[in-house]
């Protein structure tokens, strides 16, 4: 299983042209855990996927078969590492469930066990939902209501 932030990915897109035929890869490669293409790429195939003809990439998984049609068919691969956080097994790095907290990963793999995708899912909605953690004097330097700051970071507060 997959846990998959679909507002993330937004976020990530966002001020991109949609149209034009754009898929993401990590590490030079598509992965199957998640495969992400823009609208102008899912519009190309569907246009022309009779060009993606080579039986033994037809034959083989998905996001190799895409990967082959995606680069047939003139869509441009856009590199992007933290699109997936992979381990291939967590029993082999338990470590990288601390990832899922990380806000740069739009999705997280594999988690076989649904108690280890929900301990990620929990762990990615906490660092969603906490509180910023800033420095406080940050705030008061460029905030634009410096009242708003805790009590020791306003200006003209002493100790």
């Amino acid at each position: 299983m997959t846990v998959f932030f679909a507002w993330r990915l937004k976020h990530r897109v966002q001020g991109q042209n949609p149209d034009k035929p754009v898929f993401l890869k990590k590490d030079g490669m598509l992965q199957s855990p998640i495969e992400v293409f823009s609208r102008g790429a899912v519009n190309m195939y569907a246009q022309n996927k009779w060009k993606c003809t080579d039986e033994r990439v037809k034959s083989g998984q998905e996001d190799v078969f895409f990967d082959y049609c995606m680069h047939t068919m003139g869509a441009i691969p856009v590199a992007d590492r933290s699109h997936l956080m992979s381990c291939g097994n967590l029993d082999h790095c338990p470590g990288d469930l601390g990832r899922c907290g990380q806000r740069n990963y739009l999705a997280f793999h594999p988690f076989n066990a649904t108690s280890i995708y929900s301990e990620c899912l929990q762990r990615a909605r906490q660092s969603e939902n906490g509180p910023v953690k800033e420095d406080p004097a940050f705030c008061c330097t460029y905030g634009t209501d410096c009242l708003s700051c805790p009590s020791p970071s306003r200006p003209g507060h002493t100790t």
